[in-house]
């Protein structure tokens, strides 16, 4: 049977190539170059409504719904170069703030590919520290709902979060020894060096609870998962703490180990340093 192009009808010798979708070569090409120039002309009607939002600081619903058909790489697209925009001053306002928060909301994005965990989030820290003087509080509601809260606490900020702590384990067994026999006379002998075998232990930092880690302005707590054990610290018993990309070393009153916080991303771990540096200079 001879082959026929799908799209313009064209008959095709014996050893001319077709590709899977039934196209002769110039129409795959001619299909190919069509379909980058819509791609082409997509991306410039969003970055249209890109600079009409970052310009006006505004959003309408038309925008929205337009956003919101985008594929999710382009809403994370989107995202990513809004903040980059609304960063370029330094820090946030707070409409820009809240635009981001309910962009988050509406569209389909990846916490980490959309920059929110790492640089949104933090920043909206920073500008209510340095703008309002207090931390933002999360509605209780959005939070595991078997926390018990204690009388005029407010919860700041909330992550999942391991646990870890320095701790003596068994690392394996070490054999005993015969040790050696020397004769003293005949039918008399003496063994020396003789040693019983032993456990061996040294000190690992191992993984000892993990589950959500909640800040209020009363305590650094890790509401554990199941059999798994709470942390509850009170904000004046913190001694010193250090963040670091993946978490923070806490060390606290009349303890000499530390607390080790392992925690997913930078972003988080530098939104509890915000917070403790913010609540434990204002006690």
């Amino acid at each position: 049977m001879a082959k026929v192009c799908r799209r313009c009808g064209k008959k095709l010798g014996f050893l001319s190539s077709v590709t899977k979708d039934g196209l002769c070569i110039p129409c795959d090409q001619e299909v190919k170059k069509a379909k980058e120039a819509q791609k082409r002309e997509a991306v410039s009607q969003t970055n249209i409504v890109i600079d009409y939002i970052a310009k006006t600081r505004t959003i309408n619903d038309k925008q929205y719904s337009y956003l919101k058909s985008l594929d999710p790489t382009e809403q994370n697209r989107v995202y990513v170069t809004l903040v980059d925009r609304f960063l370029a001053t330094g820090e946030l306002g707070d409409t820009e703030g809240e635009m981001l928060v309910s962009l988050f909301k509406h569209l389909t994005l990846d916490p980490v590919k959309s920059t929110l965990l790492n640089r949104v989030v933090p920043s909206l820290y920073v500008a209510s520290i340095r703008k309002e003087e207090t931390l933002p509080v999360l509605p209780r509601e959005a939070l595991t709902q078997d926390i018990i809260f204690k009388k005029g606490e407010l919860p700041h900020y909330s992550c999942k979060a391991v646990l870890k702590e320095n701790k003596i384990v068994k690392t394996g067994y070490q054999s005993g020894s015969q040790g050696v026999s020397i004769r003293v006379m005949k039918g008399v002998s003496y063994r020396v060096g003789a040693t019983r075998g032993h456990i061996t232990r040294e000190e690992q930092v191992v993984e000892t609870s993990r589950g959500t880690l909640l800040i209020t302005n009363q305590r650094f707590f890790l509401h554990p998962e199941s059999n798994t054990k709470p942390l509850s610290i009170p904000i004046n018993k913190i001694l010193s703490y250090k963040c670091y990309d993946d978490g923070i070393v806490l060390y606290k009153e009349g303890r000499e180990k530390p607390f080790i916080i392992q925690v997913n991303h930078a972003g988080e771990a530098e939104t509890i340093g915000l917070c403790l540096g913010y609540l434990t200079t204002n006690i």
